[in-house]
């Protein structure tokens, strides 16, 4: 009992904000209000035809869209070798892979400014993709070892018999199998970086600011009831994403399936 109310104390906890915001999209007055002075569905309307809004969300997609192909196919690069083979070091190389998650997310975003501007690609997309790839790497490599981990070898051993050779084995037997935690390493390599607001602060430039970094600049002019309505249609569009996929995909019965790296 004391585990079953510690859960819904939890996930109260968690959901009270999101209604919080949705309450104020709703409202009919010109300024945030809670509970909401009368419904309307107004200011939803204004968040979807604001300039700066649709301007934002098409630049999280486009980074988001890249950061996930980039994420993913480095990420199953790194796990097929950590998990086929034995080299000196394996361990140090499989602790190193989850560093972003352990350092402070503001020490991270400094430090790629850094070598952001080093080389050159601060303020544009290329440095926006760099820098989102390095915070969703562990996702991705968490996501995608449970798959291979739990990869029938005796498959690709009898593919190989047969006469396929390693390349076939590896499109038409390995990755068919191990598909959702590819589509689960892409699913939360792109949430990741169309919802990262710290990283892009510090990266993006005047024509590359992303839809969580527009909201988060209109705070400091005026807390209009759009902003909640657009913040509680990205929260909205991420559930139902999510949703959409485990259903039809079962990625999160994917990740409980075989063992992390």
């Amino acid at each position: 009992m004391f585990v079953r109310l510690t859960s819904y104390a939890v996930l109260g906890f968690l959901i009270i904000p999101l209604l919080v915001v949705l309450l104020a999209a709703l409202t009919t007055t010109s300024y945030i209000a809670v509970p909401p002075e009368g419904i309307t569905l107004h200011w939803f309307v204004d968040a979807l035809t604001d300039e700066g809004f649709r301007d934002g969300a098409t630049v999280s997609f486009i980074v988001a869209a890249i950061t996930a192909l980039l994420t993913t196919a480095l990420a199953l690069s790194f796990v097929w070798a950590v998990e086929r083979y034995r080299f000196p070091g394996r361990s140090v190389v499989t602790t190193l892979s989850l560093a972003p998650l352990t350092v402070p997310i503001i020490v991270l975003a400094i430090g790629l400014l850094f070598a952001m501007s080093e080389i050159g690609v601060a303020g544009t997309i290329t440095g926006l993709v760099i820098g989102h790839t390095v915070i969703s790497f562990p996702y991705a490599v968490r996501a995608i070892s449970s798959s291979i981990a739990g990869l029938d070898q005796d498959v690709e051993r009898a593919a190989s018999i047969l006469g396929a050779p390693p390349l076939r084995v590896l499109l038409r037997v390995s990755l068919p199998l191990i598909a959702p935690g590819l589509t689960a390493a892409a699913l939360f390599a792109f949430l990741v970086s169309y919802n990262n607001v710290t990283i892009s602060i510090f990266l993006a430039g005047p024509t590359t600011q992303t839809l969580p970094l527009v909201i988060f600049n209109e705070t400091y002019t005026s807390v209009s009831p759009s902003l909640a309505a657009m913040a509680t249609l990205l929260v909205a569009a991420t559930i139902a994403l999510v949703a959409a996929l485990d259903r039809k995909l079962g990625v999160y019965s994917a990740l409980s399936r075989g063992r992390a790296l």
